[in-house]
């Protein structure tokens, strides 16, 4: 068995898109992002799959908010809400500066007039709810996330995912703000309906298990 890491990931992530999507492979990046880690995924004229990898994700954004900016124990706090003003701002800062470390590979791509920036996960479909959108706009993304202030779980409707609902929109604005992308499709992957998902097609588990051998992980059959 072999647990996925976040090369794997980030392959996985970039055929699905490319299974269910009419997008070239070649003109598409990839954007990821779960509670812990962040992956861009491109695929170069090589044919091998080049993943920028993050350490940071939803969950690990928000406690640094909770610690750093708020001056709280995330231990103990377990939401950011409500965000003041000057915590919104800060958080807008630390999320861009978390996109200006990406790498030379990734940001030169993303300066390519043609490139399509695709990007996957509940994360994402979430904030597009939000926006009520497909598409997750910079400028539409920037007014919403300004008027988060104040807001509380309650506000958010409460559950489980109330406490990252601000903070989810904050971090993806940030990225696009430090890497100056103004619009990114949402993956239409995820099926209606309660933890069900599109099968892979052949050809992306069998893509998928040839880039696996490529990055030396054991494949079991």
């Amino acid at each position: 068995m072999h647990v996925i890491d976040q090369d794997l990931e980030g392959i996985l992530a970039f055929e699905a898109v490319a299974a269910n999507m009419a997008i070239d492979p070649a003109k598409m990046l990839v954007w990821d992002i779960g509670g812990g880690s962040l992956q861009f995924t491109t695929l170069p004229p090589n044919g091998e799959h080049y993943i920028y990898k993050g350490d940071y994700g939803s969950t690990v954004f928000k406690d640094y908010i909770i610690k750093t900016i708020q001056g709280k124990d995330p231990k103990v706090v377990q939401t950011t809400n409500a965000l003041s003003q000057q915590d919104l701002l800060d958080a807008i800062a630390y999320a861009q500066s978390l996109g200006e470390n990406v790498d030379a590979t990734i940001k030169n791509r993303l300066m390519e007039s043609d490139l399509e920036i695709v990007c996957v996960s509940s994360l994402f479909a979430s904030v597009g709810k939000m926006l009520n959108a497909d598409v997750i706009n910079q400028d539409e993304l920037n007014r919403k996330v300004q008027s988060l202030a104040g807001m509380t779980d309650a506000d958010f409707g409460g559950g489980p995912y109330a406490s990252v609902s601000a903070v989810n929109p904050i971090l993806i604005l940030g990225i696009m703000n430090a890497l100056d992308i103004k619009a990114a499709k949402i993956a239409k992957i995820m099926k209606s309906g309660k933890n069900r998902t599109s099968l892979p097609s052949a050809k992306m588990v069998t893509r998928c298990l040839e880039n696996a051998k490529k990055l030396k992980f054991e494949v079991s059959y």
